[in-house]
């Protein structure tokens, strides 16, 4: 029979079927299938989402949006090196290099895309080594292990481990790349910035700090946690994005201008995909203006104040240091339970962060504060959330993982 008749294509159709029917039973078992739900109404509270000033909906941001667009339509079209790289484009690199106090920055359609583009221009071998953070996003794992460096991992935010693990890799090693991040995603803690500058240092390494959830709400204008410690000088890349208190979308690395020279000719993600649109280069202008203002200093108060109030709410022992706050529940299953009855019973969008994003057993909501929320709604909507962690929802008997759980 010819392999590309109808009938052969029919049973490979179903084996892929039921290999995909199969793998999700499994998932489901593991309480580790995922679903998209309906974003909640605008009216609804948000404790959810990383637009931590509010400036997605921003009247200025909104409103340069709608004008580039206008003039520049919704698209790019092509690749910024064919014939994509607009005006707008280079105006919020010089911008994002100016807040970042470094020489260049480089725009990528999105932070993850950003983070693969960081680490390959710069590791030629085996020889070259990488250390990276054990909580460290999956962007940056990846970037790691697309690399053809040797990837080492240290204890999360453990700067002795890091300088014993630097320890073994002689001076003469080609190439020594620290990566960690100013906030960590799902932890919401800050790392010992000052400590990994001078291990790096002592041991001759390059450092990457990733960005992403600092930008916008530490340090003056809300530049980021290396300049707010005037390390800047001592942090080799910075790896941000625009999805976040900058309230837009896409992603940068920022650094020496050699290296941004480096990336235009070498980083697959910038070469071989579409520009960002002009219109949200406009917007992120615009958003960053507003960030650097009086009126970003106004609404950085005010997210300080929501977090507060949020932490007394929950109980917490202590204020957490950024907007992100973690409520670890350990349990996958009582993770997507307590969820659901907050999502069904409260209409309080809160959804279960689990394995992989987090290490097994730490499975949790993940709440998240931001600067346009009033106190009545983190009052009423946080006791609620308070409420559900303390009932008990154990799983029922027919719900057990499988004895040997896949490997994602």
């Amino acid at each position: 029979m010819n392999n590309d008749s109808p009938l052969n294509s029919a049973s490979n159709n179903r084996s892929l079927q039921h290999f995909c029917s199969s793998r999700l039973q499994q998932l489901e078992q593991q309480n580790l299938l995922r679903q998209l739900q309906p974003q909640p109404p605008s009216q609804s509270p948000d404790f959810a989402s990383n637009d931590y000033l509010g400036l997605a909906s921003h009247p200025a941001v909104i409103q340069a949006l709608c004008e580039a667009a206008t003039v520049h339509g919704v698209g790019a079209r092509s690749a910024r090196l064919i014939n994509a790289n607009s005006l707008l484009h280079l105006e919020l690199e010089t911008q994002l290099a100016k807040h970042k106090q470094k020489q260049a920055a480089l725009l990528f359609p999105c932070g993850y895309m950003a983070a693969l583009a960081a680490i390959n221009p710069l590791c030629q071998s085996r020889d070259d080594v990488i250390f990276i953070d054990h909580l460290s996003h999956a962007c940056l794992l990846d970037a790691a292990r697309s690399s053809s460096a040797t990837i080492r991992v240290f204890h999360h935010n453990d700067p002795n481990h890091l300088d014993k693990l630097l320890s073994k890799y002689p001076t003469t090693t080609s190439r020594k790349i620290i990566i960690t991040e100013a906030i960590f995603s799902m932890d919401g803690d800050l790392c010992p910035l000052l400590e990994i500058i001078r291990i790096k240092e002592k041991h001759g390494a390059w450092l990457l700090l990733d960005e992403a959830h600092a930008t916008g709400i530490i340090g003056h204008g809300g530049s980021g946690l290396a300049t707010s410690l005037d390390v800047h000088d001592h942090v080799d890349i910075i790896l941000g994005t625009l999805g976040k208190a900058l309230g837009t979308t896409g992603g940068y690395l920022a650094g020496p201008s050699e290296y941004i020279r480096l990336l235009h000719s070498t980083a697959r993600t910038f070469l071989f995909t579409t520009a960002p649109p002009p219109a949200l280069a406009a917007a992120t202008l615009a958003a960053l203006q507003v960030c650097q203002s009086s009126e970003g200093d106004l609404l950085r108060l005010k997210l300080q104040e929501n977090i507060t109030l949020a932490s007394q709410i929950l109980k917490l022992p202590q204020t957490p240091s950024s907007p992100i706050i973690p409520l670890i529940l350990g349990s996958e299953h009582r993770a997507l339970v307590i969820a659901k009855h907050l999502r069904d019973t409260h209409h309080l969008a809160l959804p279960a962060i689990r394995y992989p994003t987090v290490p097994r057993g730490r499975a949790r909501l993940r709440v998240t504060i931001n600067a346009k929320l009033t106190r009545q709604q983190i009052t009423e909507n946080l006791e609620k959330v308070h409420n559900a962690i303390k009932q008990d929802f154990s799983p029922p008997t027919s719900n057990k993982p499988l004895a040997q759980p896949l490997k994602p």
